[in-house]
């Protein structure tokens, strides 16, 4: 089932950190650009390479080289960074026109005089670092989101074409609703797209057994297959886009070691923009309208992702949403279920790459 955009969304939007094409004439750097930097050894202030971590999903870092005169460059493949450092003793108050301009400092205005010239009298040009490094600020950024009938975790801003989640198969416990429904999947698209393929386990779903496993690509409906979860026990679920099209599905109840693949081809197009690790309340009716009507939620306790992976790396590797289901998707809703941070999957993820919980709150 795709996710429909709701009026409650949270949307957040982070700067990436770049270096300016300077290759083909060196440009000194601004005093504002230059002063988060420092030269080495100065007291108190770190290189900016110093900040580059290994949770960035980009981390480029360029050794600064020495042309002479005081001119630096900071080579990134794609991108020059140049950089002069004055002479000891340079006074900006007194520079001449050139001079301001080969250092990259404002010139004298036609108004506003005595502020520049206070703002000259104290500026001091840090040294050129030893490195400089374009970073990705966003990449393990979790955003919250909501959603009337997923729970889970969406990687976003990529292009992902295989996503595989190992969740503890878990229990039906006792509700105050009736009748209630419960699926567990692995999927790639289907955020704010109608293209989704998505292979997993169902509970209380019509047409499919208890813990039975299945996949679907929209906009065709569930496909339960010859193959059953284990409660308790680890399930595996994975989706590989082949191109064309074409996308492998693969589940195997990993504690009895039966599996079950298929390759089929999308009629709707394939959107590789995300890829999820979801509980979900199924589609009752008006499905990819505004109004669409969903089951109750199965009461599943605490469901634990041992694993969730996208590209071979874990899901927190890249820009998230941290998506809470609430009954009428937006915050102020009544909340049906929630992931918790990445490490609480209780016994069954906790610690592991990716491994996080959902717990169950209410029914509807």
């Amino acid at each position: 089932m795709v996710f429909r955009l709701n009026r409650g969304k949270v949307a957040l939007l982070v700067g990436i950190l770049a270096a300016s094409p300077t290759a083909a004439s060196p440009t000194a750097a601004s005093p504002t650009a230059a002063s988060p930097t420092a030269a080495a050894g100065a007291a108190g202030v770190r290189s900016a390479g110093a900040f580059c971590t290994n949770t960035a999903k980009q981390c480029l870092t360029a050794k600064a080289r020495a042309l002479g005169a005081g001119l630096y460059q900071y080579d990134f493949g794609s991108s020059m960074l140049s950089y002069r450092s004055p002479p000891a003793g340079f006074r900006p108050l007194h520079a001449t026109p050139a001079q301001l301009a080969r250092y990259g400092l404002p010139q004298r205005p036609a108004s506003g005089m005595r502020a520049w010239r206070h703002d000259m009298a104290r500026l001091h040009m840090v040294g050129a670092p030893p490195s400089l490094s374009v970073v990705e600020a966003h990449a393990a950024s979790s955003v919250p989101d909501y959603s009337d009938h997923w729970a889970g975790y969406v990687a976003y801003g990529g292009r992902y074409i295989r996503t595989t989640s190992t969740w503890l198969e878990p229990a039906v416990r006792p509700s105050k609703c009736r009748f209630s429904s419960l699926t567990i999947w692995a999927g790639i698209g289907g955020y704010a797209s109608p293209a989704l393929a998505q292979d997993g386990t169902a509970v209380g779903t019509p047409g499919i057994g208890q813990h039975q496993a299945w996949w679907e690509m929209t906009p065709a409906g569930m496909v339960p297959v010859p193959l059953y979860a284990t409660v308790g026990r680890r399930f595996t679920a994975e989706v590989h886009y082949l191109g064309g099209g074409r996308f492998s599905f693969f589940m195997e109840n990993d504690f009895t070691g039966a599996a079950w693949s298929g390759v089929e081809k999308s009629t709707n197009g394939a959107t590789l923009a995300t890829a999820e690790a979801i509980v979900e309340r199924p589609c009752l009716a008006r499905c990819t309208s505004a109004d669409a009507s969903y089951a109750n939620l199965t009461n599943f306790g605490r469901l634990s992702f041992v694993s969730a992976r996208a590209n071979g790396r874990p899901l927190q590797s890249y820009s998230n949403y941290a998506e809470a289901m609430s009954s009428s998707g937006v915050p102020y809703g009544r909340e049906l279920a929630y992931p918790g941070p990445y490490g609480s999957g209780g016994s069954g993820g906790a610690g592991a790459p990716g491994g996080f919980s959902v717990t169950h709150n209410s029914c509807s």
